[in-house]
């Protein structure tokens, strides 16, 4: 019996040293080359890759109101240190800075996402609904992520990666709607219509 229990512990603390390596997005903390531990890939054809994304939790109950359901979200974006890499040679603070922009996508896409799961009207298909609000959420931002890369050229066009830095700042400070950023793209680049 003392032999499973030391097992349990151990599998226990390897489980909560893998979950806390998960990084969640922080206004006054910027990534560090030190966030990039994953293994390389080398035949992705770019120097680095940010491993970032958004999780929710939620839970729901009857609503007062109507024959619906209400839910209560926590919605966060988040980097995974152990399948983020770089390529040592090629670390640079442009190449960073480019990184930490598909992070602030990703926080501001987490936003969309709450706001869009908190207004949303809710039936007995509660996992289902949410699941479906997530994944357009999931889709815009890929999407995005892609335009980021091809019109920055994965930041080595510095002029667009200036005007992308800008852009990102003002959907963190302003949060407009999704909507309104989809269209708002394109001005990043006039030369790109990524979304019409």
């Amino acid at each position: 019996m003392k032999y499973i229990y030391v097992f349990f512990l151990i599998l226990l603390f390897k489980t909560s040293s893998v979950l806390s390596q998960e990084i969640k997005w922080q206004k006054d903390s910027l990534l560090t080359w030190n966030n990039f531990r994953g293994p390389i890939e080398p035949n992705r054809g770019v120097s680095a890759v940010v491993y970032c994304g958004m999780k929710y939790s939620y839970r729901y109950y009857p609503s007062v109101k109507d024959s619906g359901y209400t839910a209560k979200f926590e919605v966060y974006s988040y980097v995974d240190p152990t399948k983020s890499w770089s390529m040592k040679e090629r670390e640079c603070p442009p190449l960073l800075n480019h990184e930490q922009g598909h992070f602030n996508i990703c926080e501001y896409f987490a936003r969309q996402l709450k706001l869009a799961l908190e207004s949303a009207r809710y039936t007995k298909k509660v996992n289902e609904e949410v699941k479906a609000i997530y994944d357009k959420y999931e889709l815009q931002l890929n999407k995005m992520h892609h335009v980021y890369d091809t019109q920055a050229n994965h930041g080595a066009d510095v002029h667009i990666q200036a005007k992308w830095n800008t852009f990102i700042a003002a959907l963190l400070s302003n949060n407009p709607s999704l909507e309104e950023t989809l269209k708002a793209v394109n001005s990043v680049n006039a030369d790109a219509n990524y979304y019409q």
